[in-house]
């Protein structure tokens, strides 16, 4: 690494902010075991409240359907004064 003496002395800046000595830091710095990487099973999903669909579909209208909508409109005014000027 390109600045180890920097970054040593950073983490242990930190330790001593936290209070922690070398061993604690260590385990709070291990990877987590396989499974917790895992996305959650099916059951664990969160189950959706009941007006979570409805303001699914607003959103989507409000994302997709308008701004194709001002584009679609944007391309008829444009043609429409093409072929009237012309």
């Amino acid at each position: 690494m390109l600045f180890r003496k920097r970054f040593d002395r950073a983490r242990e800046y930190q330790r001593h902010v936290r209070g922690l000595d070398k061993e604690e830091d260590q385990k709070k710095d291990e990877v987590p075991e396989e499974e917790d990487l895992r996305p959650p099973k099916q059951e664990e999903k969160v189950k959706l409240e009941r007006g979570d669909t409805f303001a699914m579909l607003l959103a989507a209208f409000y994302t997709l359907f308008l701004p194709a909508l001002g584009v679609l409109l944007l391309v008829i005014a444009v043609a429409y004064l093409f072929f009237r000027l012309f």
